[in-house]
This record gives C-alpha cells, sequence and structure tokens, in this order.
C-alpha cells in the first residue's frame, strides 16, 4: 500500500507553526517528516485494522533542552484512519510526571 493511503497522524506543537505529519498501519515501517520524533506501530494487515501506535517528541520540538519534571507541555493530535473514514482528535496541556 502506498504511504499516502495509510492512516495519517499529525501533530501541532503549540508556539510552533509547523506540523509534524506521517503515515502508519499497513504492517509497513511509520513515514514521518520529522526525522527527530521516534514511532513505533503495531499494525495489522489482510483485513485486520487493528493499530497501535506511540510517539515519542523530543524537547527541542517543543524549544527546550530537555523536560523538566512537573513542567506542563501544549500539544494536539489529529489521526485519520485509512481512507479518512473515521477521525479523532484530541489536544491539551499534559503535566510531565514529577
Amino acid at each position: 500500500m502506498r504511504a499516502s493511503d495509510r492512516a495519517e497522524w499529525l501533530v501541532s506543537i503549540n508556539g510552533s507553526s509547523k506540523t509534524i505529519r506521517g503515515r502508519i498501519g499497513a504492517g509497513q515501517e511509520p513515514v514521518f517528516d520529522e526525522p527527530t520524533v521516534r514511532v513505533v506501530n503495531l499494525s495489522g494487515i489482510n483485513g485486520n485494522m487493528r493499530n497501535v501506535a506511540g510517539m515519542e517528541l523530543p524537547a527541542t520540538l517543543f524549544g527546550r533542552r530537555r523536560f523538566k519534571p512537573g513542567e506542563a507541555i501544549d500539544f494536539a493530535s489529529t489521526f485519520l484512519t485509512h481512507g479518512r473514514a473515521y477521525r479523532v482528535e484530541w489536544k491539551g496541556r499534559f503535566l510531565l510526571n514529577k
């Protein structure tokens, strides 16, 4: 399956004009336009539509050298499934674990 046909994941970081864009799923490696993010993905093939994924966003994307315990970060995430059949969005301020 072409990357453009796979599920799309968009992440916007507060204070940045750039949206991180990537494609996941179809049993293939994740493809993202931001080389500093790390993405892991477990996806189904042959009609199994499972898609479990995680993304690590480095502190430098938030304009910091490193994160500190108790610090808050703001970002938004949008996930569009294959064929844009479903859309899941969430955004907020997240307090980092102490």
